[in-house]
């Protein structure tokens, strides 16, 4: 079961104060000292506009975040934010949370609208985790992988064709082609080669013997970046 969270959108017409005198409480809004205190000014009523994700007792560690520099890019034919307008949170909480009716689980980030506080229509909550090694990020960029020269110029080779695995003669070979991403704990980054048992998705590490190992060394990725890529 999510957590429900709530948190006020910081609104151009609400007033911002800061408080240097003791704790100010009102409406179940607590503001310690040297804090910023929000107003209404209709109302004078004190707003709460922290970040909901954050209010939690139980944090964890998110290997990659999506809302740094737009990690895991929105598909541009439905999602399309402006980061004058609004605001992208990360759930750094240990557990699922619901916000307004949308499920966050931890290290996800959800696009908020700056005036009114509800998630950006048309946006889905956004992850760097994927369940396949093979899976890229929707809207994410891709890479294209290439060996540099000695004269600077460059080939695409496969560093997988024909390689093997020393100690793990079933292990498959995989290089990514697309941007960063979490899978089952480890970031995957482009270009990279990485080795994993199909039966049960495991990465598994080669000797230093590998055929694909050695390629890979001499590498570089040019990463030609298409899509929804954002600053």
């Amino acid at each position: 079961m999510g957590t429900h969270m709530h948190a006020h959108a910081i609104a151009a017409a609400l007033a911002c104060h800061a408080i240097y005198c003791g704790t100010v409480r009102q409406n179940g809004v607590t503001v310690e000292p040297c804090s910023p205190l929000w107003v209404d000014p209709a109302t004078g009523r004190l707003l709460e506009c922290t970040n909901p994700f954050t209010s939690c007792t139980t944090k964890t560690s998110c290997l990659i975040d999506p809302c740094a520099g737009g990690v895991v890019p929105q598909p541009m034919a439905t999602c399309q934010p402006d980061r004058t307008t609004a605001t992208c949170l990360t759930n750094s909480c240990g557990s699922q949370l619901t916000y307004q009716g949308v499920a966050v689980a931890p290290c996800e980030g959800l696009w908020l609208d700056n005036a009114s506080g509800a998630p950006l229509p048309g946006c889905k909550t956004q992850s760097a985790t994927v369940s396949s090694i093979t899976e890229c990020l929707e809207g994410g960029p891709e890479a294209l992988c290439a060996v540099i020269n000695p004269d600077g110029s460059s080939t695409g080779l496969n560093p997988c064709e024909g390689a093997t695995c020393p100690g793990h003669p079933t292990a498959r070979c995989v290089q990514r082609t697309c941007g960063d991403a979490v899978y089952r704990g480890t970031v995957l980054r482009p270009c990279v080669v990485y080795w994993y048992e199909p039966t049960s998705g495991n990465l598994v590490t080669c000797g230093s013997t590998a055929t694909a190992a050695a390629t890979a060394g001499s590498r570089r990725s040019l990463q030609q970046h298409r899509g929804a890529g954002r600053e």
